[in-house]
């Protein structure tokens, strides 16, 4: 018969380093992406959105983009091995 605190299954202790690495880290870079990223769209969206419009030339606004996507996404560090939760095979 089970007993009722295996009910649960597995659970984290945040106040082990392993915990903190597994549950915080990942919803701070997340947080980090979002807040930076949103402002990045802010600044940068607008006056590229009127140039593409009066030059009709989409190439600027599409790069910015890329590179402001590329270069977030590799401030978190999520390009490096170190950061991935599992490969696939």
């Amino acid at each position: 018969m089970p007993f009722a605190r295996d009910a649960g299954g597995p659970t984290i202790r945040l106040t082990s380093r392993a915990g903190f690495e597994k549950v915080c880290l990942p919803m701070l870079r997340t947080l980090f992406i979002g807040v930076f990223l949103s402002l990045y769209i802010l600044i940068v969206g607008p006056p590229l959105l009127i140039y593409t419009l009066i030059t009709r030339d989409p190439d600027p606004i599409y790069w910015a983009g890329v590179k402001g996507v590329m270069f977030f996404v590799r401030a978190v560090g999520a390009g490096r091995p170190e950061t991935w939760s599992g490969r696939v095979r």
